[in-house]
């Protein structure tokens, strides 16, 4: 009998250890909603601000998970954080976090795989309730994957960083929006979006990297920032915005670059208003640059092949 109930007691700590879950929710306001679901080994913290934010976070193993959200006015906040990977007691497994700071933003990140991290960021007091809400799409499968922010030098975070997105004065424009899809292994992505910006990364392969960093006036059109990668250790950036200069917003520039292939590099640049940009890469180890300075350039590159270079370079407006 002694022996009976040592052995369950060790098949009883073992369970426990395996399935052994934490998770906070701290609510300041009236009309805030959380909800909270984890299987084995989950760490999850939510907390919420001010009125009317809602949060949800689903967790199946080995997952962390973080929400923070503050309400400088109604409507409030929105956030859903779905994680799936399990990758046992000598792995980390997925990790996302999401901050948001200004009124009516919405963000959903979704990861299937293990030890991706996916981080957020969106920030500034946004007053301009009646438009349409600031929102943020975040989807993982795989293994090994990133979102983080990027710098001025194209450099981007590691683990720790989020993806920034500043929204900040009472302009319908002033907002961003960003879809990022990664479906593969090892891949990187960097963003950071001030002003209005509609930005979107697609990376469907391995070990691609992909950064977006745009800048423009609250008060232009927006900017778009579109990157498509399908195929292995394909390099793709872009940059907008005025850079400093006063003679420039940073609004209205689009931009978009499509890899097919192995090893190409791409990088658009754009430091004006009003250009167009396309960049297109069919098969391997090509390299392409555009860069804009000015106002209404139009510039299209289109490299098929192998091992091809080319420049293009527009100044003047």
């Amino acid at each position: 009998m002694k022996k009976t109930s040592l052995i369950f007691a060790a098949l009883f700590a073992t369970t426990f250890a395996m399935a052994q879950n934490t998770a906070t929710t701290t609510q300041t306001g009236n009309g805030n909603g959380a909800e909270t679901t984890q299987t084995g080994n989950n760490t999850s913290t939510t907390t919420q601000a001010g009125p009317n934010n809602i949060a949800e976070t689903t967790q199946v193993g080995q997952n962390s998970a973080s929400i923070n959200q503050s309400n400088f006015a109604t409507p409030g906040h929105f956030a859903s954080i779905s994680q799936q990977g399990d990758q046992g007691s000598a792995g980390i497994g997925n990790s996302a976090d999401i901050v948001q700071q200004q009124r009516g933003a919405s963000a959903t990140i979704e990861q299937v795989g293990d030890n991706n991290r996916a981080g957020l960021t969106q920030a500034g007091p946004n007053d301009a309730g009646t438009a349409v809400a600031t929102t943020a799409g975040i989807y993982q499968k795989g293994n090994d994957n990133l979102l983080s922010t990027v710098n001025g030098n194209g450099v981007i975070g590691n683990a720790n960083g989020s993806a920034y997105m500043q929204n900040g004065t009472s302009f319908p424009n002033d907002k961003s929006f960003l879809q990022v899809d990664q479906l593969g292994d090892g891949n990187k992505a960097g963003v950071y979006l001030m002003g209005g910006t509609d930005a979107s990364i697609l990376q469907d392969g391995n070990l691609n990297s992909a950064s977006i960093n745009s800048q423009s006036n609250a008060t232009g059109a927006l900017n778009l920032a579109s990157i498509a990668q399908t195929g292995d250790e394909n390099t793709a950036r872009i940059d907008q915005g005025p850079r400093g200069s006063s003679l420039f917003s940073g609004d209205d520039n689009h931009a978009s670059i499509g890899q097919d292939g192995f090893d190409n590099t791409a990088s658009i640049n754009q430091f004006g208003e009003g250009n167009r940009a396309t960049l297109t890469q069919l098969g391997d180890l090509n390299l392409g640059t555009i860069s804009q300075t000015g106002i209404g350039h139009i510039a299209t590159m289109t490299q098929n092949g192998m091992s091809n270079t080319a420049v293009i370079t527009q100044t003047g407006n």
